[in-house]
């Protein structure tokens, strides 16, 4: 890979919608490849005091902060990793499906083409690409290194019983919602069960609308999804569990 690719590569994992490593940006990245102190997702966990407090504008403070951060990184989500690692087609939605049906690294590549594509959202092709992520050597290294290195993602919660009032269902949230972020109201749902998806397709169930909700209202309209308000979802929540 050239320059270009790892430094991409690195700022996809560090990155907030992934292992969310604070402090470590586009500029402290560049300088770490520049310097070649860093050419892949593990040698981020080799980086020493010494490595960090010889870069531009560190100090003891700053590079002590960056490694408390890469150490608090080691505990993340189970789809924080998965979505870190740039396997093709495995965004943050498809990661946490994946995290929630296997819960592990060492199980996620045991898995088989028929496995995998019965976990939602899941195709063929993603399937062969997830295999194929794993299957090659290089990749297959890397991984084993994090984990020698210390990485010890949380497998998901999976709500069972009277928690699970969601189970099966799946969610659009669209719009500025009264008093949650759209990002809450995502994992209030997941922490009942329910898949919070991006799209607004034939397999959703609600939508969730919020102001300025724009054209996935227009679609889950127009395919007779039903629309919920905030308070719609919260009162949706009290009537399955029995509220």
């Amino acid at each position: 890979e050239c320059p270009a690719q790892v430094r991409g590569r690195l700022e996809h994992f560090a990155s907030r919608q992934c292992m969310d490593i604070e402090g470590l940006g586009i500029a402290v990245v560049n300088q770490l490849v520049a310097r070649t102190l860093v050419s892949n997702y593990a040698d981020i966990y080799r980086l020493t005091f010494d490595n960090l407090i010889g870069l531009e504008k560190f100090a003891e403070k700053s590079a002590n902060n960056l490694l408390e951060a890469i150490e608090k990184s080691k505990g993340n989500d189970f789809w924080r990793l998965l979505h870190g690692l740039g396997i093709p087609q495995v965004g943050a939605a498809a990661a946490k499906d994946l995290a929630k049906a296997y819960g592990s690294v060492a199980r996620l590549r045991d898995a088989g083409v028929e496995s995998l594509i019965e976990v939602e959202g899941i195709g063929e092709k993603t399937a062969e690409g997830i295999m194929a992520f794993f299957q090659n050597e290089a990749n297959a290294a890397i991984v084993d290194d994090l984990f020698r290195l210390g990485m010890n993602p949380v497998a998901p919660e999976v709500p069972e019983g009277d928690d699970a009032i969601f189970d099966g269902m799946t969610f659009v949230i669209t719009g500025t919602l009264a008093t949650m972020k759209r990002s809450e109201a995502k994992a209030l749902i997941e922490s009942k069960g329910g898949k919070a998806a991006g799209s607004v397709s034939k397999k959703t169930d609600y939508l969730v609308a919020g102001e300025s909700a724009g054209s996935k209202l227009s679609k889950a309209e127009s395919l007779g999804i039903p629309v919920l308000s905030e308070e719609g979802l919260l009162a949706l929540i009290d009537s399955r569990s029995g509220n």
